[in-house]
């Protein structure tokens, strides 16, 4: 493949359509749908296989928004679906779950906390894993809330 022929060509760069990768004679596309608010509805490719030029395979969908406009949930084309949780009051990201979409076979499931004992001055303090809690982080900031440390199983000072 020569990469002097590669090229990528976007339709309605407001809310991009469509997105053509081309290199050679090998041509893909990456297609993307809208609700009437403009919010991302959906994301569909020929990139895998052999598909027709416009037959696309559905990659992520069933977006779901909040009222403030934070994404709460998604299906993505692996059967997979992805569910976020926020705080009423800050609307801060307080859970991350990516599980089967029928409810089954948790991969990740991540709690947010932004207090852990403290004021919620925006900064997140811990991220809980609640399949595997080797994988718990904690975070420390100094006075001017700069990043101080992390860690889990092990911890680092930066």
């Amino acid at each position: 493949m020569d990469c002097s022929a590669r090229s990528a060509s976007v339709t309605n760069t407001t809310t991009p359509t469509r997105v053509n990768y081309t290199a050679d004679s090998w041509t893909k596309r990456v297609n993307y749908g809208y609700t009437y608010a403009a919010s991302l509805a959906g994301v569909g490719t020929n990139i895998s296989g052999s598909d027709p030029a416009d037959n696309t395979t559905n990659i992520v969908t069933n977006f779901v928004y909040r009222g403030f406009g934070g994404l709460k949930r998604m299906d993505i084309g692996n059967g997979r679906r992805l569910e976020m949780g926020y705080s009423t009051d800050r609307q801060q990201l307080t859970s991350l779950v990516l599980k089967m979409q029928d409810g089954s076979d948790t991969v990740t499931s991540l709690s947010y906390d932004y207090e852990n004992g403290g004021d919620n001055n925006g900064r997140i303090q811990k991220i809980t894993d609640n399949v595997d809690s080797a994988y718990t982080t904690t975070y420390g900031y100094e006075a001017y809330n700069r990043l101080t440390s992390y860690g889990s199983y092990r911890s680092y000072k930066l």
